[in-house]
């Protein structure tokens, strides 16, 4: 399954700005916010044992609290 990952930015702020500027705008829908910059999207090939590890840690531990 392909991962896109952005590149680092404050996304906590650009979301409190994008907010405070619908709030400020009284419009019905949040205005457009371009995105912060480019992203990279990874692939890898897949890995049926990862599944099966978590599958035996679900099996094992099922019942904790």
């Amino acid at each position: 399954m392909p991962v896109t990952v952005p590149e680092p930015a404050e996304y906590v702020a650009l979301g409190a700005a994008r907010q405070a500027a619908w709030a400020l705008s009284g419009a019905a829908q949040p205005p457009y916010w371009p995105p912060a910059g480019a992203s990279a999207e990874y692939t890898a090939d897949p890995s049926p044992q990862v599944r099966q590890q978590y599958a035996a840690l679900r099996e094992a531990t099922a019942g904790w609290s």
